[in-house]
């Protein structure tokens, strides 16, 4: 993960060099050399092929194997098959933690963020959630009842230990069903994601090379920001220490209710 993210803001860093670079264009100052025009298609390119698309083929395959495994702790609900989905989520989070920050294009479109990892997880309303049957993942009031914090709680934290939190889930079909559910729309987010950029967004983004707002290289530095600034500075540390309003708000603490420790940043 250090050596992509490295990687990443390296490339985020030539971005906002080349930037900072260009000359005005109502100035009516020629450029000194219009062949040292930065070559903002080979930038783009070198992102798209280098992180965002073989990031989001190591996800894919760790997510479709989440789903493989939480399929079969539902089916048969057994303390092997529960280790083997935890174990699948553990794996699938990690890999997350490299693709995150790419919250533009197909990701933004559909908030995937949002879907995925927003903590802390509504405990209280994934209960109510499972108690009613009834549940719309759509709505901003389910977002932290979804995603990989919310695959903590109901892996980790129904009971106090595994053979209480499998009786859980082969005495009540909701509980199966909402597990199942958590991981499909999850699937279903990601898909569209995954699909548009094997398709036809890979060439819409390489060939966006304006410095506009709208352009590939704008969306990239803002989303990167918006990460870093928002998700990981405050987010992670920030608010939760209380650097940011002077309060301590342990609540806010991204953690997990795994006894055993997760590698998940």
């Amino acid at each position: 993960m250090k050596k992509t993210l490295i990687s990443a803001l390296s490339i985020l860093l030539m971005a906002l060099v080349m930037l900072s670079c260009q000359k005005d264009p109502s100035s009516g100052t020629p450029e000194p050399n219009p062949g040292t025009t930065p070559d903002r298609k080979a930038l783009l390119t070198q992102w798209a092929d280098s992180l965002v698309k073989p990031g989001y083929q190591r996800f894919n395959d760790k997510l479709a194997a989440l789903k493989t495994k939480t399929t079969a702790f539902t089916a048969a609900p057994t303390t092997a098959t529960l280790l083997d989905a935890r174990q699948a989520w553990q794996q699938a989070y990690v890999e997350w933690q490299k693709v995150e920050m790419f919250e533009f294009g197909p990701a933004e479109t559909v908030s995937l963020r949002n879907h995925f990892n927003i903590y802390p997880t509504d405990a209280v309303g994934i209960r109510q959630n499972i108690s009613s049957g009834t549940y719309n993942f759509d709505l901003a009031t389910a977002i932290p009842q979804q995603g990989f914090p919310a695959l903590d709680y109901l892996l980790n934290g129904l009971a106090a230990d595994d053979a209480a939190i499998v009786q859980q889930y082969v005495a009540s079909a909701n509980h199966r069903r909402y597990l199942t559910d958590v991981v499909a729309k999850m699937d279903e987010k990601f898909g569209k994601v995954y699909g548009e950029w094997n398709g036809s967004y890979r060439n819409t983004f390489i060939n966006n090379v304006g410095t506009d707002a709208s352009s590939s290289l704008s969306r990239v530095i803002n989303a990167y920001s918006l990460y870093f600034e928002r998700y990981l500075r405050a987010g992670k540390v920030g608010i939760p220490a209380g650097t940011m309003t002077g309060n301590p708000a342990p609540i806010r603490l991204k953690r997990i209710i795994s006894v055993e420790s997760c590698p998940c940043s």
